[in-house]
């Protein structure tokens, strides 16, 4: 399933072989890919992160990918996971940002952030020029 999705990535090399993927269907056909990796972590035993979040780009710009992300990060959070995602995508950030299930937890390029330390872990793979934020899933509100 990744490979229809790698070229519109720009982390598009193979998948932790323990990823746990998840598709969105549309008419028959997948327009996204979310892969999900647990993340051990010496304070936090119950983290999981989305390590890949992909629409294609016809389906792009009209919320679709925020709202796959907040069912994915639901169903982890409902079996009692905390869900995180670092991104350096600014329409995501700014999706995230508007919405109430999540919170920002960390913004800067490529540096530790004392607000959470499980997002020190996400800097071995985000490029330094890159600006990025980490953002945890709060659940749902109505």
């Amino acid at each position: 399933m990744w490979n229809v999705f790698r070229k519109y990535h720009y982390l598009n090399h193979e998948l932790n072989r323990s990823a746990r993927c998840h598709a969105l269907i549309y008419e028959g056909r997948a327009i996204g890919f979310c892969a999900t990796l647990h993340s051990p972590h010496p304070k936090s035993k119950n983290l999981k992160r989305c390590s890949r979040l992909v629409v294609l780009p016809d389906y792009q710009g009209v919320g679709i990918g925020i709202r796959f992300l907040n069912i994915v990060a639901g169903y982890f959070n409902g079996l009692g996971f905390r869900y995180l995602i670092r991104t350096s995508q600014r329409n995501v950030m700014k999706g995230l940002g508007k919405s109430e299930s999540w919170r920002l937890i960390g913004y800067g390029k490529n540096t530790p952030f004392s607000a959470i330390s499980a997002c020190k872990e996400f800097n071995r793979t985000i490029s330094a020029s890159r600006v990025t934020a980490c953002y945890e899933f709060r659940g749902s509100r109505s």
